[in-house]
């Protein structure tokens, strides 16, 4: 689940954004390494599966491999579409989270490595909130020692020993709390159920409807060729290792609302592309644009 907040800037010229609040959990979401061919697959079905969902998809409809471009072809009786696959991000925003997740990756794999020195961190989940205007230094191998040997300690988790009661506490007491570090503040959780170590970090980031909109149409001019008549845009697709960006679950949120609005997100309708789909991985959700000669039919 991605947790996030909603707004837009003050004044006349208003853009709507999408927070990210920091926590969402860092673990993969699939096992496995994921070859091009498997992402892409997991990909297209994934978007189809939606359609389908939600009674818009025509059928019997065929999936085969394509070219390159097209990366797939889909054909419904004599009729068939080359389709192209993309991924939609605000990179900028995706580095910033991507630098403070893998730094977090890094010490749970430390920790992992050397677990039976660890034993008081089984069944917790230690989360790393990085601060926003902080930045990681460009070698973070001594924090990693430090935050080793801050760990190495047992602090406990928050809210161990407190009595359970139907209201909440006014103090949580000093269980589970390990202080600041560099950027993060540390924080020890009981998960309950499990013996596994999990040490995961994340932070806010911020996403505006104009940046989403900037990023799709960069997209859609990169794949507007020739031969793709179809184009598939997928937020929340998995990467290779099997993680998920949480901000993009945030750009797709705010175009289906900016869509419902009856916002135009798409200024420049592109030249060779007939159809587009926007789907968030991992959800019925999506967002259809084109004429009525497609995959799927208008919804009702």
């Amino acid at each position: 689940m991605i947790i996030g907040l909603g707004g837009h800037t003050e004044g006349a010229s208003q853009d709507p954004f999408f927070l990210l609040t920091a926590g969402p959990l860092d673990v993969p979401i699939i096992s496995g390494s994921l070859s091009k061919d498997r992402r892409e697959d997991i990909q297209i079905w994934g978007a189809l599966y939606a359609l389908g969902l939600n009674g818009i998809v025509r059928h019997p409809l065929n999936v085969d491999y394509g070219d390159d471009p097209p990366d797939r072809w889909l054909s419904s009786g004599d009729r068939k579409w080359g389709t192209e696959l993309t991924e939609l991000t605000v990179q900028n925003l995706r580095s910033q989270l991507a630098s403070i997740r893998a730094f977090g990756r890094k010490l749970h794999d430390r920790i992992l490595a050397k677990s039976d020195e660890f034993p008081h961190l089984r069944g917790r989940l230690v989360l790393l909130f990085a601060d926003p205007r902080a930045s990681l230094p460009k070698t973070t191998t001594s924090m990693l020692d430090d935050l080793e040997r801050t760990l190495s300690i047992d602090k406990g988790y928050v809210g161990q020993g407190l009595e359970s009661s139907s209201e909440l506490p006014k103090e949580l007491g000093e269980s589970g709390f390990y202080g600041n570090y560099g950027p993060f503040h540390i924080v020890a959780n009981n998960n309950s159920g499990s013996d596994q170590i999990l040490i995961s970090a994340s932070t806010q980031g911020k996403v505006f409807l104009s940046e989403a909109i900037e990023a799709l149409g960069v997209r859609i001019a990169a794949k507007d060729k020739a031969g793709n008549e179809i184009l598939v845009i997928t937020c929340g697709l998995p990467d290779g290792r099997g993680y998920t960006c949480p901000a993009d679950s945030g750009i797709f949120q705010l175009l289906q609302e900016a869509a419902q609005q009856g916002i135009d997100i798409l200024p420049k309708k592109p030249m060779h592309i007939r159809g587009i789909l926007i789907h968030q991985w991992g959800t019925p959700g999506f967002i259809v644009w084109g004429d009525e000669e497609l995959p799927w039919v208008a919804p009702k």
